[in-house]
C-alpha cells in the first residue's frame, strides 16, 4: 500500500486460528494486572487508501481515506476495558472497483476496545472491538459486522514498534443484509479481509506491572 501504511499479520483474539498460531503461542491468555498504556487519550487509526475484499465473491470496498476516531485510557487500565472508538471520516467510497458509489457510517457506536492477549516477542496485543458495525448504503446496501449478524464482537490485533492497528483479520469480520442492486459484489455471511491502520500518536500497551 502507498504512504505510511504497512501491513502486519493478524492473530486471532480468544481462539488462536492456525495460521496465527505461531505468533501468540507464548502469549498469556490475558494482563491480569491490567494495562499500562502511553500517551493513552484520543488518537486517530486511518488507511490511505482503505480496501476490504469479500473473500467469497471477490468483490472490493474501496475509500480513499478511512480514519477511525477513538480515546484510550491514559496510565494504567485495571480491567480488559483500555477505551472506545467513537467515530469515523469516510472519503470517496465505492465498490466494484469504482462501479458502485456508496455511502459508509458507523453503527453502535462508541465500540468499546478490550485487550485480552499479549505476545512479549512482537510486542502484539490482541482483544476484542465490541459492537463493531458498518452500514453501507447506495446502488448496494450491507452491513459489515461480526462473525453472525448479533455477534457482540471482533478480533483486533495491534503492534506497539509498528503501531500497526488490524481489524477482523482473524476471520471474524464478515457482511450481512445484503440487498439493492450488488451485481455479485457481496453475498450475506461472506467473511471480509480489509486493509490495516495506522494509529497516531503511537500508542505503547502493554500488561501492568
Amino acid at each position: 500500500m502507498p504512504g505510511t501504511i504497512r501491513r502486519v499479520t493478524a492473530v486471532a483474539t480468544a481462539c488462536v486460528a492456525a495460521t496465527s498460531a505461531a505468533l501468540l503461542s507464548t502469549a498469556p491468555a490475558s494482563a491480569a494486572g491490567g494495562w499500562d498504556i502511553t500517551p493513552g487519550g484520543n488518537f486517530t487509526a486511518t488507511a490511505s487508501p482503505w480496501q476490504a475484499t469479500d473473500a467469497g465473491t471477490g468483490g472490493t470496498l474501496s475509500c480513499s481515506s478511512l480514519i477511525l476516531r477513538g480515546q484510550l485510557l491514559s496510565g494504567v487500565a485495571p480491567t480488559s476495558a483500555i477505551g472506545e472508538f467513537t467515530g469515523a471520516t469516510f472519503s470517496n467510497c465505492s465498490g466494484g472497483g469504482g462501479a458502485f458509489p456508496l455511502s459508509l457510517s458507523l453503527t453502535g457506536v462508541p465500540w468499546g476496545i478490550s485487550a485480552t492477549g499479549y505476545d512479549q516477542a512482537s510486542g502484539t496485543v490482541s482483544g476484542t472491538i465490541g459492537g463493531l458495525g458498518v452500514h453501507l448504503s447506495g446502488t448496494c446496501i450491507a452491513d459489515i459486522g461480526g462473525a453472525t449478524p448479533t455477534a457482540a464482537g471482533v478480533s483486533f490485533t495491534y503492534r506497539n514498534a509498528t503501531h500497526i492497528l488490524t481489524i477482523g483479520a482473524a476471520g471474524d469480520l464478515h457482511v450481512w443484509n445484503v440487498t439493492g442492486l450488488c451485481l455479485g459484489l457481496l453475498d450475506s455471511g461472506d467473511s471480509i479481509a480489509a486493509e490495516a491502520f495506522d494509529v497516531e500518536p503511537p500508542q505503547n500497551i502493554v500488561p501492568a506491572g
